[in-house]
């Protein structure tokens, strides 16, 4: 057996250089780009073609864009040797017991969130690391079983010694509730799966799939934790006669999910834990990052001492120096509102510039340390006038909070046609012409819902129709399915008995919503401007380039503009908390293609680091200009 490990800096081609190989080994069709890539990395790989392999990934996004850049498809459900490790573990195991799972569609994540709604434990599914109950818990179970379980091998010691001595009197209750919810209905999770493979005594790949697996890739790899490392090893291990060849791909300087028990060492030390010598190969050029970025983000790790492994960070930049600029800017998110804020000449500026990159066709991105800090600059921009979008905006999720409503219509407009529903029904539903387009009216309203929580959006709406006397209160707007709505009888009755209030809260919510009413509900003196905005202009939801999200949600994405707010309450305070803090801001960096600005604030990551590690240059543009162009 032959292992690689594929260390890919920003820009650097990484995806590009795994789906050559997966091709190349599965004796798919190659590029002329993706032949020179072979002949380039993998000239002298002596290993025999025509397996079929098996690439696991640490995120289901990332696991959907490798099975989209393979096939061109957007469905990638047939695709199964394209997973994330949780998947795969999933399906591993339902071919051999029986696993159940809250949902239709079976997914392990849903548990939780079910556990939470049912007990009324506050939970946030757009924001994971919401500092909720539910989200608190979470987390810290998680990370404690990803970085324990594999030492232990006892969840009930791994609960004992890492997890309920850190757990205060109402943590404690709602974990062990949470485990008894699972013990009674039968319930899995993420963990679950995981602890399950794991005690597997042989995980054998000839029984999954098709085809015989040769070859297993492993993406991300900079990001496993002890619990998922551990897995693959055994997997690895148990068919040693069958994989000719293991391939680790990554970044350990972009190692951010230490907080969900990530760990670069394993990617580090591979020969070591795999017992087996390793080829490392680098990828040698950046196709992203400028001269000056390259520079400035390659100091950051120096200075701070965060660097891993130096010829790790062995890649030239693009031959451009590109612009660097360090920008002084307020303090936003904490003590000011959007109205405050828009007001700000700093503010009004920095969305002048913005929009005037995006009026030359540019890509801008504003990154944030936070979710919060996010959604700030998310409605700043919208009362300015633009429509910017999530980078890994769950579509899906934000339709399916309230599109029972929408598939219901469809439903029920569509289903004459075919019989299924009784004409005197539809003609009572649809009596009013105006019937759809108020649908898309409140829709357009609902669509906002991808910039609130998921409970917040429920109890607008809710509240909305209780009072109006529409009672919703048993039913429940969490992205029922399509058959879900055909069987809900009491769903159809509940729109027949009300249509007459619900379309009149349809063409004006606003009328039934005063701004008192979504302080209230929706705890932030912004969203009523912001909705008016909205539903007064009738605008598109999203800019095709414009952008603002978390640091995190951009890793390996790529902007022409990028605009980092960098602000932080919470300074490191441990050695691994500073060098994550160090890695984050330098994936936050190495996402601009042209242009890096930072928003430097007063309690700023990149002031921290000067004042502890004489970073000053960074601050200095010009200097770093000029540096750059020395150094290259």
């Amino acid at each position: 057996m032959k292992a690689i490990r594929i260390v890919g800096n920003a820009g650097t081609g990484k995806t590009t250089t795994l789906l050559s190989l997966y091709s190349y080994l599965t004796n798919r069709p190659l590029s002329s780009l993706q032949r020179d890539i072979i002949n380039e990395y993998f000239g002298d790989l002596n290993v025999p073609r025509g397996k079929e392999a098996l690439m696991l990934t640490f995120s289901s996004t990332a696991a959907k864009e490798l099975a989209k850049r393979l096939t061109g498809q957007e469905d990638t459900g047939y695709l199964t040797n394209i997973r994330t490790l949780h998947s795969f573990a999933a399906s591993y195991l339902a071919q051999r017991r029986s696993i159940k799972f809250p949902t239709v569609n079976g997914r392990p994540g849903d548990t939780f969130v079910v556990f939470c709604r049912k007990f009324n434990i506050p939970f946030s599914t757009e924001e994971p690391f919401a500092p909720l109950l539910g989200n608190t818990i979470a987390n810290m179970l998680s990370a404690a079983i990803n970085r324990y379980y594999p030492e232990e091998k006892d969840i009930g010691i791994v609960l004992a010694k890492h997890i309920l001595p850190r757990l205060q009197g109402k943590e404690q209750e709602v974990l062990l509730s949470y485990l008894e919810f699972k013990e009674k209905t039968g319930y899995w999770d993420y963990n679950d799966v995981l602890m399950a493979l794991f005690d597997e005594e042989h995980i054998d790949l000839s029984s999954f799939g098709d085809e015989e697996i040769g070859y297993l890739i492993i993406d991300e790899a900079q990001d496993l934790s002890a619990l998922q490392y551990s897995i693959i090893s055994k997997i690895v291990q148990d068919n040693q006669d069958a994989i000719d060849l293991v391939v680790f791909a990554g970044d350990p300087h972009q190692t951010i999910y230490s907080f969900q028990a990530a760990d670069p060492r394993f990617f580090m030390e591979l020969d070591k834990l795999l017992g087996v010598d390793v080829e490392t190969i680098v990828l040698k050029r950046s196709f992203r990052v400028p001269r000056t970025v390259s520079f400035a983000s390659k100091q950051l790790l120096i200075r701070t001492r965060a660097v891993l492994n130096p010829s790790f960070l062995n890649y030239e930049p693009r031959p451009e120096i590109g612009e660097y600029r360090v920008i002084p800017f307020v303090d936003l998110v904490d003590g000011n509102t959007v109205s405050e804020a828009i007001k700000m000449s700093q503010v009004r500026k920095l969305i002048e510039e913005a929009g005037d990159e995006l009026k030359r066709g540019k890509s801008v991105a504003i990154l944030t340390r936070t979710n919060v800090q996010a959604r700030f600059f998310e409605k700043l921009f919208i009362l300015a006038g633009y429509s910017p979008k999530r980078l890994k905006a769950s579509a899906a999720s934000a339709a399916d909070k309230l599109m029972f409503i929408l598939a219901g219509v469809d439903y029920l407009q569509n289903g004459l046609e075919e019989g299924a529903v009784p004409k005197e029904v539809k003609e009572e539903l649809f009596a009013s012409p105006g019937w759809r387009a108020n649908v898309k009216r409140f829709l357009r309203l609902t669509a906002f819902s991808r910039y609130l929580d998921n409970e917040l959006i429920e109890r607008m709406l809710l509240y909305s129709f209780k009072e109006r006397g529409v009672n919703f209160d048993k039913m429940k707007f969490k992205g029922a399915t399509l058959d879900h709505v055909q069987k809900n009888e009491k769903l159809r009755r509940l729109v027949e008995k009300n249509r007459p209030v619900i379309e009149r809260f349809l063409e004006n919510p606003m009328r039934f919503l005063s701004r008192k009413d979504v302080e209230t509900y929706l705890r932030d003196k912004d969203y009523y401007d912001v909705l008016l905005v909205l539903l007064r202009t009738g605008r598109a939801l999203t800019d095709s380039h414009l952008f603002i999200d978390t640091i995190h949600a951009s890793k390996g994405a790529e902007f022409d503009v990028v605009y980092l707010y960098d602000s932080t309450r919470a300074l490191p305070a441990t050695e691994s908390e500073k060098r994550e803090a160090v890695f984050v801001l330098y994936v936050g960096m190495t996402r601009a293609r042209e242009a890096l600005r930072i928003l430097d604030t007063e309690n700023s990551l990149l002031g921290y680091f000067k004042r502890e590690h004489s970073l000053y240059e960074l601050g200095n543009a010009s200097l770093v200009q000029h540096l750059a162009q020395v150094a290259t």
